[in-house]
């Protein structure tokens, strides 16, 4: 899996989270709010199925995101489960987190990256590596015009 997903809906507690998703490492979500998150959304009834999750940090302090900023997955908005937490190896540029087994690749229709403390959402930008699937197992699907 080698593809940029762009999730097409953004979402975040201080409203610029399509900041984090515009190509552009210069700006961030500037969030500072405590309980903060910035994340995408897919479209219903399809699943963004990742292999790797990057982004981008530019000028931060790194305590404000060591065992605080958490990745997050949801099939529904409001039940996350919890996939990786930034740690002590987190630094100014590219960050990367990847999953080595397909088998063990989320799948979810919501992403986000959440913080508990005032800083830990500024990301300059975020980007995934996977696909965007319908999640469906049937062996055929009816498609509307």
């Amino acid at each position: 899996m080698s593809e940029d997903l762009k999730a097409p809906i953004t979402f975040g507690t201080n409203g610029f989270a399509e900041a984090a998703f515009d190509n552009n490492n210069l700006n961030n979500a500037g969030d500072d709010s405590v309980s903060c998150n910035i994340g995408v959304q897919f479209k219903d009834g399809h699943v963004g199925m990742i292999s790797q999750v990057r982004y981008f940090l530019k000028e931060h302090d790194p305590t404000k995101f060591i065992n605080i900023t958490t990745f997050q997955g949801s099939m529904d908005g409001v039940s996350y489960t919890d996939l990786f937490q930034a740690d002590e190896n987190v630094h100014e540029g590219w960050n990367y987190f990847n999953w080595e087994d397909a088998a063990a690749y989320p799948k979810y229709q919501f992403y986000r990256f959440s913080g508990s403390e005032s800083g830990s959402c500024k990301i300059n930008e975020i980007k995934f590596i996977g696909v965007e699937t319908i999640d469906d197992d049937q062996t055929s699907k009816v498609c509307q015009v």
